[in-house]
């Protein structure tokens, strides 16, 4: 994750975002899918219902994936690191009212660094709990040094521990049951007889 981060910073910075622009970029990405460029995998909902394919670092979806294809010639999963940044900084810019703000907050020296990253998540990328994506891009803020690189990763393969892949698989399982009850019943095999004499009256 952290060689990608770099890389990914260097892109950013070449495309003529300044360093914290980058960082705020790198930041969101490292939430995304940037320790797997080639990621192409199902997305689903809270519901757990399919919802679309996810390709590359920012997990585009089928549409958008098909557009920077017709654009650049490749699906995301397909390009390098630096492509696919650059492809994300194109599609922002490209398309202000698909992605309302992000453009304008990313080049506004005014802006914080935080004000960027929750400009990417809210508008950019769209998660199903944006304040607590932000909270968490932001807090990657800290870890991530001005040449975009992780400071320290934490889990394994370099990843962060808020950010390690967690696979998840759905199952819809039928069960039929046919129960057998077992009653004890009671039973006689042989049998007494005994005999009483009648009185008289």
């Amino acid at each position: 994750l952290s060689q990608n981060q770099g890389i990914a910073y260097q892109a950013a910075i070449n495309a003529g975002l300044s360093s914290d622009s980058a960082r705020a970029l790198v930041a969101n990405m490292s939430r995304e899918s940037l320790s797997n460029p080639a990621n192409f995998k199902p997305d689903y909902n809270s519901r757990h219902e399919f919802v679309h394919m996810q390709r590359g670092i920012v997990a585009w979806d089928d549409r958008r994936s098909e557009r920077i294809k017709n654009t650049f010639g490749k699906y995301p999963n397909e390009m390098s690191v630096a492509e696919q940044t650059k492809a994300a900084i194109w599609e922002m810019k490209s398309f202000p009212k698909e992605f309302p703000g992000v453009w304008d907050t990313i080049n506004n020296p005014n802006a914080s660094t935080a004000d960027k990253v929750s400009a990417l998540v809210h508008n950019y990328e769209k998660p199903a709990d944006p304040s607590g994506e932000t909270s968490k891009r932001i807090d990657l803020l800290g870890k991530i040094n001005t040449q975009g690189q992780a400071i320290k990763p934490e889990g394994p393969n370099g990843q962060y521990s808020e950010q390690q892949i967690e696979e998840r698989w759905v199952v819809d399982l039928t069960v039929q049951v046919n129960p057998i009850i077992t009653i004890s019943q009671q039973f006689f095999d042989d049998l007494t007889i005994t005999a009483i004499n009648a009185q008289k009256v």
